[in-house]
């Protein structure tokens, strides 16, 4: 909040909302419908949490907006992995995009890439 308030204006370009990404995302999608530039993923880690909340935000991104998916790395130990899904964001993220026939790329750091989709 600090950086925020440094740049001045932040208030008039930054909504910051605290809730349960299930439902408050759901409700975001439908009040912004298709008037949302670029969208970051970085909450739930369990496949299907991370599935829920990438495919929940969808309808509110522009045609040729992005998607950005934060700990998207098969190379990872995560805590929330499974037997049934050992990389779970990286996992979710590759279900969307193979579902939909999206544009993606991943940047890789040292840690926690970064999945970009962009929605058609």
């Amino acid at each position: 909040m600090k950086n925020l308030q440094r740049i001045g204006g932040h208030n008039k370009i930054v909504q910051l909302l605290n809730g349960n990404s299930a439902v408050l995302v759901q409700r975001l999608a439908e009040e912004y419908p298709r008037e949302v530039d670029i969208y970051l993923v970085d909450g739930d880690h369990t496949y299907e949490g991370a599935l829920k909340d990438i495919q929940s935000g969808l309808p509110m991104v522009k045609p040729g907006g992005f998607i950005l998916v934060h700990d998207v790395d098969p190379g990872r130990r995560m805590d929330e992995m499974t037997a049934d899904h050992p990389h779970p964001v990286y996992e979710a993220f590759h279900k969307v995009i193979h579902d939909n026939g999206f544009n993606w790329c991943i940047l890789k750091f040292i840690r926690k890439h970064l999945g970009i989709i962009r929605v058609g």
